[in-house]
């Protein structure tokens, strides 16, 4: 709404200084696309962060699709994919997180894990929501910090819905991560 509010601010002052100073002119004008430049991130932002084709195609549907974009990608790493009780119905901010994990997910084992499975399991139980993924590649420290923000990313959105996030790994025999959240958390 800011970025709207240059703009066209910038637009009444540009109509304005036609005949008083080319320079204030192109100073507005030069704002002006600035704010539209800004607009466009702001919106392609938004976007990302609160993906469509949830709307579309649902939360399984999601996971099974972004699998397969993945697999594509990634054609010598076996993944599987099943879901148990009724995911589609949590609650939105749930689904957009659990959906960003999983992209995270897939980004590190295809970056570091060198794994030739992935499994994932998505279910909805009496005790909650929970997403566990498990490759089998060399495994990784989990204790320790590292360079990246990959895990730091999911605990912290794990966290910022009052969920619990797990991580376990030896070396040589993959990794698993796994996160829950309480089914009645109100949003």
């Amino acid at each position: 709404q800011f970025l709207a509010v240059i703009q066209m601010s910038a637009n009444y002052l540009n109509d304005r200084l036609t005949s008083v100073d080319s320079s204030m002119q192109k100073a507005a004008a030069d704002i002006m696309e600035a704010a539209s430049r800004s607009l466009d991130v702001v919106r392609a932002t938004a976007r990302r962060l609160r993906p469509a084709v949830l709307d579309y195609l649902g939360l399984e549907d999601t996971f099974r699709e972004s699998l397969a974009t993945w697999s594509s990608y990634a054609p010598n790493v076996e993944s599987r994919f099943d879901t148990a009780g009724a995911i589609e119905s949590l609650p939105e901010d749930i689904r957009i997180v659990l959906y960003r994990i999983l992209q995270e997910c897939l980004t590190n084992i295809a970056k570091h894990a060198e794994a030739t499975s992935v499994d994932v399991h998505l279910a909805m139980t009496d005790e909650g929501a929970a997403l566990t993924v498990k490759d089998n590649g060399k495994g990784m420290a989990v204790d320790e910090p590292s360079s990246g923000f990959g895990l730091l990313s999911i605990k912290e959105r794990v966290h910022a819905l009052d969920g619990e996030f797990e991580a376990e790994s030896e070396p040589g025999k993959g990794t698993r991560l796994s996160v829950r959240f309480p089914v009645n958390t109100t949003r």
